[in-house]
């Protein structure tokens, strides 16, 4: 058979857009439910020749769409086979895993016995008396650089870490294989390979450019994205930017060496600078073609890529899934 004449099938996939309940909804509280149908009717009806086209007026009442299909096409609807609601549940199944019992739910948090295998309890004994401490399975005496025969006068710190810097996540090592990074996405990557940087560790920060974007940091705070200005109305980047109506905001958007000067904090660091490949707004940096830059939120306190540069793509392992330590407002389903 020659390869004209091999037949093909374009597939389309419309994930989770609810046309009409399952045959188990009523256990999971969602009788009755049709997240699409009931969209179409809110909005007045909705225009979508080429899907109408392709039969999806066939798949439930959508108010707008009429029930047609081209000879050549087929369309239909798809209802899990495993147990559970869950996005994870349906993700599996396509790839063709098939749950018998469903992902337990937590509607009101986890419980301990989820939790406390993620940190465990360490005594670090002072006087020959022990000191009870919750934290992360790892050695809490080696990270507080703690050995014996230390001597500690009477007020002063024994134990003093900023346990927030180093949080525990489970990494989304799956995504990436199907689609590229998008930007605001917070990302893990290799630091192999990147000039100034302590080689073979793992960094997480949020992906702020793609390849072949021109990038400029505005005496403003704010990235300029191919002429294109970031606010607190691009999605990922709420928080980042929300120092623009919010005073008190604990973000500082992205600084560069001129805003520090104006926040009057360039003494802090000992070159005096805190972005040396876009120290202000009239220098930009052109990504390579392979290529991400990556910023941290804490801006005054990143080593990011306004200091070491690009992030190569074959560095990515994948993205932020869930901070399980410590419990802050990070703790949960990914970042914002």
């Amino acid at each position: 058979m020659s390869e004209a004449s091999v037949p093909k099938v374009l597939l389309v996939v419309c994930d989770s857009w609810g046309v009409g309940d399952a045959p188990d909804a009523e256990g999971y509280g969602d009788a009755g439910a049709d997240t699409l149908g009931n969209t179409a009717r809110a909005v007045g009806g909705l225009h979508v020749p080429n899907l109408e086209f392709l039969g999806l007026g066939h798949l439930t009442a959508i108010e707008g769409v009429v029930p047609q299909a081209d000879p050549g096409s087929g369309h239909g609807r798809a209802t899990e086979r495993s147990a559970g609601k869950d996005t994870t549940t349906g993700h599996w199944e396509m790839m063709g895993i098939r749950l018998l019992e469903p992902f337990p739910l937590y509607p009101d948090g986890f419980p301990p016995e989820i939790l406390i295998p993620f940190v465990k309890r360490q005594d670090i004994y002072f006087n020959h008396k022990p000191l009870t401490i919750w934290f992360p399975p790892e050695d809490l005496a080696r990270r507080a650089e703690l050995y014996p025969g230390m001597a500690f006068k009477k007020g002063s710190d024994i134990i003093k870490l900023k346990v927030i810097a180093g949080d525990h996540l489970l990494v989304d090592r799956f995504t990436y294989n199907f689609r590229h990074p998008e930007r605001g996405e917070i990302f893990v990557f290799k630091t192999k390979g990147i000039q100034n940087l302590q080689q073979d560790v793992l960094y997480i920060k949020r992906l702020v450019a793609l390849p072949n974007e021109e990038v400029r940091l505005g005496n403003d705070r704010h990235l300029i994205i191919n002429g294109i200005r970031l606010d607190s109305a691009t999605p990922h980047f709420e928080n980042v930017y929300s120092f623009d109506y919010n005073t008190n905001s604990p973000y500082k958007g992205h600084v560069n060496d001129v805003a520090l000067q104006k926040m009057g904090l360039r003494d802090r660091y000992p070159t005096g600078s805190l972005a040396p490949l876009l120290p202000d707004e009239t220098i930009s940096h052109k990504v390579g073609a392979t290529h991400y830059m990556a910023m941290g939120d804490n801006t005054l306190n990143s080593y990011d890529s306004r200091a070491w540069g690009d992030v190569p793509r074959e560095n990515v392992i994948g993205r932020c899934w869930f901070v399980y330590w410590p419990f802050t407002e990070r703790f949960g389903w990914g970042y914002h």
